[in-house]
C-alpha cells in the first residue's frame, strides 16, 4: 500500500497544471493555429513561419515551468532525441535561409538589369536559372532530412509534456516541408503554364493564385530565355516589375522570420540540454 501511495504521489507531482494555466493555454492555442494553417493554401506571403515563431516564444516559457522540468527529468532518451531533431531542424533552417538570401540577391540583380533593359540580360537570366536549379537541389536535401523526422514515435505512456513537445516538433517539420516545397517550386513548367493560360480564359486571373510568386517568375524567365531583348507589351513590363518587387518584399520578410525561428530553435535546444545536465 505504501508503494502504491508513493507512486500515486509521484504521478501527481509531475502532472501538468490545467489548461487554465496561461502559458499552457497559449502553447495549445499556438499549436492549434499552426495546425489550421497547414490546411490552407500556401505561398511566400503565408509561410506559417509567423505561427512557428509565436509557438517557440511560448515554448520558451513552457520549458521553464517546474512541472515541465520535473516531467522531463527522467526522460533522457526522449530529450536527447528531441535535441537531435532540433539540431537537424537548425540545419534545415540554415539551408533554407541561405537559399532565400541567395535568391533575393540574384533577383535584385536581375531586377536592376531588367529595369535598365541591360544588353546582357540574357546572362542575368542564365545566372538566375542556374541559381534556381541549385536551390531545388538544396530543397530536395532539406525535404529528405525532414522526412527522417516524420516518424512520431509516440506512446500511450507519454506524459502531456512529451505529447506537446512531439506536436511542436511535428508542426515545425510540416512548416519547413511546406516552405521548402514553395521555394523549390516543384511543379513542372508545363503545369504552371497550364494554370496561367487558364487564368487568362477566366476573369481576373483566379488560376494565377494557384501558382506561387516564385513559380510565376520561373515561367517568365523560361519564356525570356534566349529572347531576353524581345519587345514586351507595356502591361507585361509593368506586370514583371510588380512581380519582382513583390517577390523581393516577400523574400525579405521570409528571411527575417527564418532568423527568428533559428534563434528560437537554439534557445529551445539549450533549455533541453540543461535538463540533461541538471537532472
Amino acid at each position: 500500500m505504501a508503494t502504491s501511495s508513493s507512486n500515486s504521489f509521484h504521478a501527481r507531482s509531475i502532472s501538468l497544471p490545467t489548461s487554465s494555466n496561461p502559458i499552457l493555454r497559449r502553447v495549445e492555442e499556438c499549436l492549434e493555429a499552426a495546425k489550421e494553417w497547414q490546411a490552407k493554401p500556401h505561398s511566400l506571403t503565408s509561410t506559417g513561419l509567423g505561427h512557428l515563431k509565436d509557438l517557440f516564444c511560448c515554448i520558451d516559457g513552457f520549458l521553464q515551468m517546474a512541472h515541465t522540468q520535473q516531467a522531463l527529468c527522467r526522460k533522457d532518451t526522449f530529450v536527447t532525441q528531441l535535441m537531435d531533431d532540433f539540431l537537424r531542424l537548425l540545419d534545415v533552417c540554415g539551408m533554407v535561409k541561405d537559399s532565400v538570401q541567395r535568391m533575393r540577391e540574384e533577383q535584385q540583380a536581375l531586377q536592376s538589369m531588367f529595369r535598365r533593359r541591360d544588353q546582357n540580360l540574357d546572362v542575368g537570366i542564365g545566372r538566375y536559372q542556374c541559381m534556381r536549379k541549385s536551390m531545388r537541389k538544396d530543397m530536395i536535401k532539406c525535404l529528405q532530412l525532414l522526412k527522417t523526422m516524420e516518424a512520431d514515435g509516440s506512446s500511450t505512456n507519454d506524459s502531456k509534456v512529451e505529447k506537446i513537445l512531439r506536436d511542436v516538433r511535428a508542426n515545425t517539420v510540416a512548416t519547413f516541408e511546406q516552405l521548402a516545397s514553395i521555394i523549390s517550386a516543384r511543379n513542372s513548367l508545363g503545369s504552371i503554364f497550364s494554370k496561367l493560360r487558364c487564368s487568362k480564359k477566366h476573369d481576373g486571373g483566379g488560376a494565377e493564385g494557384k501558382t506561387n510568386e516564385i513559380e510565376r517568375l520561373d515561367v517568365i524567365m523560361f519564356a525570356l530565355c534566349g529572347h531576353p531583348n524581345k519587345e514586351l507589351a507595356e502591361d507585361s513590363v509593368q506586370y514583371v516589375k510588380r512581380l519582382m518587387e513583390n517577390l523581393e518584399s516577400c523574400l525579405t520578410g521570409v528571411e527575417d522570420e527564418l532568423e527568428g525561428v533559428f534563434r528560437s530553435l537554439i534557445t529551445a535546444r539549450a533549455a533541453l540540454l540543461n535538463f540533461l545536465t541538471c537532472c
